[in-house]
């Protein structure tokens, strides 16, 4: 791959900014476009090769938040749905307490 050092400080500036799109869009698509770069042949200039690889590396923490974030944003969702459910018969999900026994299982207990 030869790059002129323009074309190369915007490759490694691009590089660095799909972790930032990673904390707003699909992350997958982002370790596949920094994948894709690793695995180039013949191999990238150094200096995008290890933008890369550090972007990379900062990818699984990344991934983590982003399903955690997905994972509230839809308990959030679910809540909601329920809660308009439940709230035509005078209740709320905040009246159902779960407990987890030690089979594994739920209980669910009512209180008012």
């Amino acid at each position: 791959m030869e790059c002129h050092g323009n074309v190369e400080k915007s490759t490694v500036a691009e590089v660095q900014g799909s972790d930032v799109r990673a904390e707003r869009t699909s992350v997958g698509s982002t370790r596949a476009y920094h994948l894709a770069i690793l695995t180039t042949t013949p191999p990238p200039p150094p200096s995008i090769l290890a933008a890369s690889r550090a972007s990379a590396a900062r990818l699984p923490a990344l991934i983590d938040a982003a399903r955690e974030r997905e994972q509230a944003e839809a308990m959030a969702k679910l809540k909601q749905v329920g809660d308009s459910f439940l709230g035509l018969f005078g209740m709320s999900t905040d009246n159902f307490k779960l407990t987890k026994n030690e089979g594994g299982g739920y209980s669910v207990g009512f209180q008012k």
